[in-house]
Formats: C-alpha cells, structure tokens, sequence
C-alpha cells in the first residue's frame, strides 16, 4: 500500500450529529496527579484498558495514562502517554526527535503553531511480523507535561479506521490544564538605552552582561549548559542608530565572535524577515559551522527601530550533533523572538 493512498483526515467525515451518535467522550481521571487527567473522544464500543496509572516524574521516561479500544474486536487502538520536561521545548521538535529514534516511515505531516510551540500531526509507518503498522501521531504541552497520543492500526486495517483515530488522537483536551504554556518560567532583563526593552528568556539559561555596556550598545551574553557544559549561546545586541547604520556589520561581528569561539564558518546571506508591528524592517540568517568535527548551527535575527538596531544570534550543535541540544536552543531563540517588548 504506498503512502498516497493510505487517508490523513484533518476534519471528520461525517456530520457532528453523527459523531455525536456514534462516539461517546471518556473522562480519564486514574492518574493520581490531577493534571495529567483528560478527556478524549472515541467510538462507541471503545473503552480504557484496565490497567494502573502511575504519574510520570521529571526528567522521567514516557508513561502510559491509557489505551482505549474495542473490547471484543480490535481493528485500532489509541494510547495517550506523557512525560515531564526538564526544558522548554517545542513539542513539534520532541515528537521528530522520538519518531527519528524509533526509526519509521513518515508518511503525512500537519503543523500547527501554538503559544506552547508548534504542534505536530503526523502519519507513520513501521514493519511488524505481520501487516505495516500504521500510526498517527500528535505531540501537545501544558507547562511541562507533554503528552504524547498515538492512534495505532495495522495497514490492512487502517483506512476503515482513519476517522476514529482522528477524531480520538486530535480531541484529547486536559481536564485540570495549568495556565502557562512553557516548560519552564522566564526570567527577565530590561533596560531604557540604547533602545527601550524587555527581554524575557527560559530560566534554564545564565545571562551575563558584556562590562563595556554603555548606553550607544550593549550586549548580553545567555549560555545553556548541561553537566556544566556550555550547548548553546544566545547573543542579544542593542545599537543605538546613530552608532551603527549598516545591519549587515551586527551579523558579521557576531560571525568573528562564534569565530573566536572555535567554529568554521562563511558570513551568511541577511534575508528579509517576517514583519513585526513594532520594528521597522527584520532580517534572518541562517548558517552551518563546524567546530572540528561537531557540525554546529548559527541563526541570527535584526529588527530596526527608530532609535536602535535589536540583533539575537544562536550559536549551537546542529541537530545532527545533538538533536536534545538543538531542540533546547532553537526553541529558546523562538521564546526570546516571541516575547521581546520594545517601546
């Protein structure tokens, strides 16, 4: 069966009366920490497993909270897992780190972004000893829990069964959700010159001030660090503009800085960027480095005000050195792009 041919619903099929007639929601209130209890739509006939529920810890691995099918013959099943995140991460990012690990077959793939990072929908396929499994999976978060649904059914099985795993796999809701969308708190820094601001970065991250600040530039240094090790470096810069006029000479002094650093690197191209109400212009750039033979990732981001030059630059292992790290500092620059106040 090739990959065209196998459905990837994005909305039901049938009528909303239908559903209604033919699909019941499950309250599942076993887990003994309230904020891992949900609720989830699937088909009449279909119920949890009777199995126990244990609450998963910090740092801890993947735990079941249930797996929901039918109980005399099963064609499909779901199962809803989560963990508990030590950093803020996109669950989008997470969820390609696992399916890379496991080893399958993309086959579809729908992004949607969120508060809490984009969110991935996305179709598989993994041999077996009998028929190709055929899963649809979908990553969310709330704080730092990340739960992870998975709708399961073997190929012969699966197009009868699309639209219930659709439906089950994208209608799990949270009963108890904690009113913060990120994995960790954030911390901030402001100042009035040169350019007025407030920056706000995952508290995971140490901040250092560069001692020559003065009020025509300055520079922050954030640096995420595993077992004391530095993994990532997030370079903010503001410019007054009477200081600086070219944004092309803010991207080349933080090359010579990763540089400096070790890296091997060529200048990247400056591309226009999305706008943003508050700037004026934006750019982007984005550049692969090396630091011996660690393949390491820079991006840089510039928004022009009236009175000064806002750059942030990511220095970082590429996916492909260390996806953990990659994931961790790539969605740090997201969160600090994100919640940038300028006045």
């Amino acid at each position: 069966m090739s990959a065209s041919s196998l459905p990837f619903p994005t909305r039901p099929q049938r009528s909303r009366e239908l559903v209604l007639k033919h699909f019941w929601r499950c309250d599942d209130k076993r887990c003994p920490d309230e904020s891992f209890h949900f609720s989830i739509v699937i088909p009449n006939g279909w119920g949890a497993l009777d199995t126990p529920v244990t609450p998963p810890t910090v740092g801890g691995p993947l735990v079941s909270l249930g797996v929901y099918r039918n109980a005399t013959l099963v064609t499909a099943e779901v199962e809803v897992h989560a963990c508990m995140l030590t950093r803020e991460v996109a669950p989008a990012q997470w969820l390609d780190i696992y399916l890379d690990r496991l080893g399958v077959e993309l086959l579809e793939r729908r992004e949607v972004r969120t508060e809490g990072g984009t969110v991935a929908d996305v179709l598989t396929r993994s041999p077996t000893s009998d028929e190709p499994l055929v899963t649809r999976w979908l990553a969310m978060k709330n704080y730092n829990r990340l739960f992870l649904i998975e709708g399961r059914a073997l190929a012969p099985n699966y197009p009868s069964e699309a639209e219930a795993i659709f439906l089950a796999v994208t209608s799990v809701s949270l009963l108890n959700p904690v009113d913060w969308p990120l994995a960790e708190r954030l911390l901030s820094y402001s100042r009035h010159l040169p350019g007025d601001f407030l920056l706000l970065y995952p508290e995971s991250w140490t901040l250092t001030e560069d001692p020559g600040n003065d009020e025509r530039a300055l520079q922050i240094k954030l640096v995420q660090r595993v077992e004391n090790v530095a993994v990532g470096t997030l370079a903010f810069v503001t410019v007054a503009r009477d200081a600086e006029s070219d944004p092309h000479k803010l991207l080349a002094r933080f090359i010579d800085d990763v540089r400096r650093a070790g890296a091997t690197l060529e200048v990247p191209p400056l591309l226009p960027g999305e706008p943003r109400r508050d700037f004026e212009r934006t750019w982007h750039a984005t550049a692969v480095a090396a630091l011996g033979p660690v393949p390491m990732e820079v991006r840089a981001w510039i928004g022009e005000r009236p009175d000064a030059w806002f750059f942030l630059g990511l220095y970082g292992p590429a996916r492909a050195a260390d996806d953990e790290c990659w994931a961790v500092n790539t969605r740090a620059f997201e969160v600090v792009l994100r919640y940038l106040k300028v006045e």
